[in-house]
């Protein structure tokens, strides 16, 4: 080894270039910064294996090289050209996945080809998956050609059928499994820019834009929710629902109307990622940016919904045979919108506004309609109240409704717990029917509620300072029965 190493310096002095590349190469990491010289002056002396170095360190950002297209292009394409098998799969990669050059899939196909047909298994499996993504540009005869030289390959590749998924999909893929917020921030820039080298146009590359911008959003709020703001309204503007609303109404008017079925479905997909931002910023508390957009937007959603459920109903042979359980999803989204704006209003006591949207919540049904309803009843203005409608209502939510953990569903009340909880209070200040006063039944529905909701159990304590020791074993009894009987 050390003659081998005293032979290469000799050389190396000597100015010749496959040594000087070489010595760099070798000493990239413990003489770091006269191994880029020497391998630059490999480069400029025209030597493949320098150039095929540097366009990978420009292509990875290895050894604290920063990515550079232009740069990794021009020594990727020296290196190709003098038939070094990995530069040439290298440059098909680039010029296929790039997001700051300009793509040439043709260009693309030609070097993987070559790196293929000389046993590169990364250029074959990159060739087939890059056939599959633009059918229309490959060459039939080298596809043949590939796929006889290697059978098992595209046996596999048939077998699985898996979609693959374009450089933009797997930028965005990996952002979401990073853990650092910079990674992630960055990937999601590259995303984009990668997307917007694709052949894509139209509807297909906005919503595609919106699967990027809702994960950006996402991050946004975390570090800066206010900023988000603006750019939620130009991602719901990218969805162009008043167009597809006219659209579906249109077919149930005029003859000859063509629905894209598809396009809707991925408009209601990016609907969903904005309904869970706004979800996540309820959670935060940050109601008045989040209330206005969906004050001013609702009704929109809300005739798009419905003109989606009414082609759904018409159509069911396109929409497929599951679309009842479609119908409750887009349903319950709605009707969940309304009731946290209601539940907005209620806490903000604004009982005009939270009747209202209560109001536009009705017609979907939602579990906890009547809970919500109930709550706004028993705190409204004395002169607006109706104790027996409100006991009524929470009574039948206390039976039906699902038990919803209330820290996951801010600023919607949480299901059963609440409904008995303001039972309790109800009993508590005398505004339950008279066979339902006393600590007796302010106990039992205290403790079922404590048993849906364990943070509640504090307020049973304290109440249980106040009861006499034999009724509280009574009331906890009626409890238990009672919970049994509704968990049957």
């Amino acid at each position: 080894q050390e003659l081998a190493i005293k032979y290469l310096n000799e050389s190396r002095q000597a100015g010749q270039a496959m040594a000087i590349a070489d010595w760099a190469i070798l000493n990239l990491n413990n003489q770091h910064q006269e191994a880029l010289e020497q391998l630059e002056l490999a480069a400029q002396m025209q030597e493949p294996i320098a150039h095929a170095k540097l366009g990978e360190l420009y292509l990875y950002e290895a050894s604290g090289f920063s990515r550079d297209e232009s740069a990794a292009l021009t020594h990727l394409n020296a290196a190709c050209d003098s038939k070094i098998i990995t530069s040439c799969y290298q440059l098909g990669t680039l010029l296929s996945e790039s997001y700051e050059i300009p793509r040439n899939i043709k260009k693309a196909f030609e070097h993987l080809s070559f790196a293929a047909s000389n046993k590169h298994e990364g250029a074959l499996n990159k060739f087939f998956k890059l056939s599959e993504l633009h059918p229309n540009l490959v060459n039939p005869l080298i596809l043949k050609k590939l796929q006889e030289m290697n059978p098992h390959i595209q046996s596999q590749t048939s077998e699985t059928k898996v979609s693959v998924k374009r450089p933009w999909q797997k930028l965005l893929d990996r952002s979401k499994n990073s853990i650092s917020f910079e990674k992630k921030l960055e990937l999601l820039e590259l995303s984009r820019k990668s997307l917007l080298k694709e052949l894509t146009e139209g509807f297909e590359l906005q919503i595609n834009l919106q699967e990027i911008e809702s994960e950006l959003f996402q991050l946004q709020v975390k570090s800066n929710p206010f900023d988000t703001f603006d750019k939620m309204q130009s991602s719901w503007d990218l969805l162009q629902i008043s167009e597809a609303t006219k659209k579906l109404k249109d077919f149930f008017i005029f003859d000859g109307i063509k629905v894209d079925w598809n396009n809707n479905l991925k408009r209601l997909t990016r609907l969903e990622q904005i309904i869970a931002l706004h979800y996540n910023l309820q959670k935060m508390r940050i109601y008045d940016e989040s209330y206005e957009f969906w004050n001013t937007n609702f009704d929109t959603l809300d005739e798009y919904y419905s003109a989606v459920i009414t082609y759904g109903r018409a159509h069911q042979n396109t929409t497929g045979p599951s679309y009842e359980k479609f119908e409750a999803k887009l349903r319950r989204q709605r009707s969940e919108i309304a009731l946290r704006l209601a539940s907005i209003d209620h806490e903000l006591e604004r009982h005009e506004a939270s009747a209202n949207w209560i109001s536009k919540a009705e017609k979907d049904e939602h579990p906890i309609h009547g809970l919500v309803r109930g709550r706004m009843l028993v705190s409204a203005q004395p002169e607006h109240r109706n104790d027996k409608l409100a006991w009524q209502i929470l009574l039948e939510s206390a039976d039906k409704s699902p038990h919803i953990d209330s820290k996951i569903s801010s600023p919607l009340p949480g299901g059963k717990a609440e409904s008995l909880l303001l039972l309790s209070k109800m009993v508590a200040s005398r505004r339950s029917p008279k066979k339902y006063w006393g600590k007796k039944h302010q106990y039992i529905f205290l403790k079922a509620a404590s048993h849906y909701q364990p943070r509640y159990t504090n307020l049973l304590d304290k109440l249980s300072n106040q009861i006499d020791p034999r009724l509280a074993l009574q009331a906890e009894k009626l409890a238990y029965r009672w919970i049994n009987d509704n968990n049957k």
